[in-house]
Formats: structure tokens, C-alpha cells, sequence
């Protein structure tokens, strides 16, 4: 169980709530409601002003976690590009929640022993959210992984905070639960391809950046190139390296 209440929380809402965080994100947010993105907020040249998790909770509202160090930077960041007659709001909500990550094989079990509700991998696939009853709680569920495993990040009401650590810690004794902190997770993410904020991603990566890494690891370990994948000069990788894009397009896909 990972500890990862510090990083940054803001509550987009308002009528234009999807259409502002649209323009600096290299993917798309106009998802339905429940659903989670895991994206970077660009700048005008493609670079990473922020590495971020956006998950919509209504049709009006968004909340959207940073880093730890951000989340005035880009609530300023995010406030700024919504245009004269927008109707936007963008609040700082990180001390209203704590956030527990229980991630590894054994998270499913553990979820059973302390919530009614089902969470079959197979009906809450990867990058869902949902609401919760876990012990006298109402929590944000969201299925999310940085280790490689099973994953789900607890977003608790602070008041309920203490008593749902209990319960997890209690709950998680026979299951050989073990506690940590949030950067230690950075490791096995970047290892697997994944993007951290100031560690992979920053100002002089763009999207593109991680796939052409993400090709050099697999070949280094012995893994074959895909089919397709084209070669060319992206984001700083040599021209050997290349980059994932359909061969009927010479358009760049979006990475994630």
C-alpha cells in the first residue's frame, strides 16, 4: 500500500469544464463519465509542462492529479487558457482527500475483505473510477497501476482517512500487506515504459519521446521491433531508433 495523499488535486467543474482542459493535453479528456486518462499537459512545442492522471466525474466536472509540487503552477497553468466567456472553475482540493495506492496481485482480495462492492477485473477494466462503500467511507475507486501489478488508487475524505488506513492495514495483515511511499513506485514505472513528471517527462520531451525509449529497452533485451514502426528522428532519439505510427499514415500516433 502506497501512501500517495501529497501529490496534487484539482476540481475542474463548470459548464466549458471539457473543452478547457482539452487544448494543452496530448490526449483526449471527452471521455464518459467514470472514465480515467493518463496524459501530459503540452506546451506550444510539444514539450511536458506536467504529467497527469484526469479522471471525469461528471459531464461538468474533471478532477486531474499532479505532482506534488504543481498543483498551484497548474491551476494558474490550466486558468490561464480558458478564453474571455468560458464558464470554468478550477479548484485546489488536495488537503480534502488522502489517497491510498493498493497495488499488487493480492489488491483484489484485499478490496473484498473490507468493501461490498464488486470489482471484477474482467467488467472494471484499466483506467476506470467508480464510487465505493469501504468501511463507514464513500471513496473514489480508481483502477490505476505504476508497478507493473493489479492497482487501485483510494481517494478518501480526510475526515475518513485514519479509520480506512486502519482498516486496509488491519485487512491486509494475512495477505502479507507491506506499507510504502509514493516515489518508490517511480522505478518500476519507468522501467516499464511508463512516464514520471520531472524524471521522464519535462520540457524537453514531448510524447513521442518515451515510445522511441520504449524501442531501444525492447531491443536491448532481445525483442523484436514492431512491424509498425517506420524510422526517423523524434523527440531527440537517433534515426535507427524510429517511432510507432501506422504505415498508411505519416502522421505521429498519440503514445500513452
Amino acid at each position: 500500500m502506497f501512501g500517495q495523499t501529497s501529490f496534487g488535486k484539482l476540481l475542474i467543474s463548470g459548464r466549458d469544464a471539457e473543452e478547457v482542459p482539452q487544448r494543452p493535453r496530448a490526449a483526449d479528456v471527452g471521455v464518459e463519465p467514470g472514465r480515467v486518462v493518463y496524459t501530459g499537459m503540452l506546451d506550444q512545442r510539444g514539450g511536458y509542462e506536467a504529467d497527469v492522471t484526469v479522471t471525469r466525474l461528471s459531464r461538468q466536472e474533471y478532477l486531474l492529479v499532479t505532482s506534488s509540487a504543481s498543483a498551484k503552477r497548474d491551476r494558474d497553468w490550466i486558468t490561464r487558457r480558458a478564453e474571455l466567456g468560458q464558464h470554468v472553475a478550477v479548484a485546489d482540493v488536495t488537503s480534502g482527500s488522502a489517497v491510498f495506492g493498493v497495488m499488487g496481485p493480492n489488491s483484489p482480495r484485499l478490496l473484498a475483505k473490507v468493501s461490498r462492492a464488486e470489482l471484477p477485473n474482467a467488467t472494471v477494466p484499466l483506467g476506470t473510477s467508480r464510487e465505493i462503500e469501504l468501511g463507514y467511507a464513500t471513496v473514489h475507486a480508481t483502477r490505476v497501476t505504476y508497478v507493473g501489478e493489479l492497482g487501485w488508487e483510494l481517494c478518501v475524505p480526510s475526515e475518513f482517512a485514519v479509520g480506512v488506513c486502519d482498516l486496509l492495514l488491519n485487512a491486509g495483515r494475512e495477505l502479507g500487506l507491506s506499507q510504502g511511499v509514493a516515489m518508490p513506485s517511480t522505478r518500476p514505472a519507468s522501467t516499464r515504459g511508463n512516464g514520471h513528471s520531472g524524471l521522464t517527462s519535462h520540457l524537453t520531451t514531448t510524447p513521442l519521446t518515451p515510445a522511441c525509449s520504449s524501442l531501444q529497452a525492447r531491443e536491448q533485451r532481445g525483442i523484436p521491433r514492431p512491424r509498425a514502426c517506420s524510422r526517423g528522428t523524434i523527440g531527440g532519439c537517433p534515426a535507427e531508433d524510429g517511432l510507432l505510427r501506422p504505415r498508411r499514415s505519416s502522421s505521429a500516433t498519440r503514445t500513452s
